[in-house]
């Protein structure tokens, strides 16, 4: 058992980001209450799943965190973010066990409670009240959650989401030069709504299919290993748009919605400018806003009563950086990594010559409406450097956006069916 030491300070309790601010007086009244306590190495501190209602901070040594999927963090008192509550959110979503001996601050939430909402950071009152709070209360709590998310960013530290495994195995059994037809349909064919799409696809004129195909091995043989493993990738995306509240819920079905129709706008762009691979174009539609999955997930984990406009702004703000980061851990390409970290920037010219995310800013301009932006707000893509740059001259008027839209109408409602279904 842990032993309990009975010397604690109001001074040390203002360190804990939380008491920051609160009154000398009932800062001192709490540290009458609660005592600090130690523990040795390899001590479970808190319980995956626990509902305890208590909060939990550590003072000094190292802990680490291990989620359900067996990821961890490490965190050392001294970092900036061990001032704030130990997995806080209940259930509790870690084990926290002890790297070292520790010395740990656990306080029953009934007694913040009886002391009233001064103990409560931004977001932890947020969430207590089941709103984002109002008038000057929002600014604070936006900056809080920009704060806490670079940080835990900067450091490694914020949930990121991994690459479907069914993706990650094709991607290997495409890469062993050992490979065939039938190895690899014998992982596809583990994901029945894959295969099917997978045959589909084969027998589909947008994907230069020559002869019909009933089986998984021929439709893979048809298509061929590379287009294969991007397709597989394309649409095993669609499990990462997930969410457990409602209104996350929501938002992960517009973003998918809006994120396929980029990608089938960027594959159509790509058949225009044969410069680019269409597949590769669809992939960089795909995953151009993959940032906002995890910004989205983290704040219905963090703060899930936020209201619509706030979180709106935080995803502004961090949906480049993270969405980099999620590529790069997914060891995409540079110029996939490109459409993540400047798709929204629509004035951007960083060369003569055109790239993927250059189709990606006019592929967003064209499907205007659908994202989370007002059309007001954006500018037509006949404007931007990167429409000048691509070869789309093939189209009746060759100045018009609309025009790209109407001559592939048919092209674009079979992509998106296809990714959707």
């Amino acid at each position: 058992m842990p032993q309990v030491n009975t010397g604690f300070s109001a001074e040390e309790l203002r360190k804990l980001r939380p008491f920051q601010s609160v009154d000398p007086h009932l800062l001192g009244l709490l540290a009458e209450k609660v005592a600090p306590q130690w523990a040795p190495r390899g001590t479970r501190i808190i319980a995956l799943g626990s509902d305890e209602d208590a909060t939990y901070f550590l003072l000094n040594g190292v802990v680490r965190l291990v989620a359900p999927d067996g990821g961890e963090v490490v965190l050392n008192a001294l970092d900036e973010s061990a001032r704030r509550p130990l997995s806080h959110l209940r259930p509790r979503r870690y084990d926290v066990i002890s790297e070292t001996t520790i010395r740990f601050l656990r306080i029953d939430n009934r007694l913040l409670a009886g002391l009233s909402a001064p103990f409560a950071d931004p977001v932890t009152r947020a969430m207590a009240e089941g709103v984002a709070g109002a008038g000057t209360t929002l600014p604070a709590l936006e900056n809080e959650l920009l704060a806490e998310m670079q940080e835990a960013l900067d450091k490694d530290r914020l949930v990121l989401p991994s690459l479907p495994d069914i993706a990650v195995r094709v991607g290997r059994a495409v890469a062993d030069e050992n490979s065939n037809s039938r190895r690899i349909a014998a992982i596809v064919q583990t994901d029945p709504v894959i295969s099917a799409k997978l045959v589909r696809a084969a027998n589909s004129a947008f994907f230069g299919g020559q002869r019909t195909v009933e089986s998984l091995t021929g439709a893979i043989t048809q298509l061929g290993f590379k287009l294969t493993h991007k397709l597989v990738l394309s649409f095993a995306l669609r499990e990462i748009f997930n969410a457990a509240t409602k209104a996350a819920q929501e938002r992960m079905r517009e973003l998918w919605r809006h994120s396929t129709q980029v990608g089938a706008l960027c594959q159509m762009i790509a058949r225009l400018d044969h410069r680019f691979e269409p597949q590769q174009s669809l992939l960089a539609g795909l995953v151009h806003d993959i940032g906002v999955v995890a910004v989205i997930t983290h704040l219905e984990q963090r703060a899930p009563h936020l209201e619509a406009a706030l979180v709106d702004r935080v995803i502004s703000h961090l949906r480049g950086l993270v969405g980099a980061a999620i590529l790069r851990k997914w060891r995409f390409p540079d110029e996939l990594v490109d459409c993540a970290l400047e798709g929204e920037e629509w004035l951007r010219n960083k060369s003569a010559e055109p790239d993927y995310c250059d189709i990606v800013v006019v592929a967003q301009l064209l499907s205007r409406g659908t994202g989370p932006r007002h059309p007001k707000e954006l500018p037509e893509a006949e404007e931007t450097p990167a429409y000048g740059k691509l070869r789309l001259g093939d189209a009746p008027d060759a100045g018009s956006g609309q025009s790209l839209l109407d001559q592939a109408r048919e092209h674009l409602t079979h992509t998106e069916s296809l990714l959707r279904a």
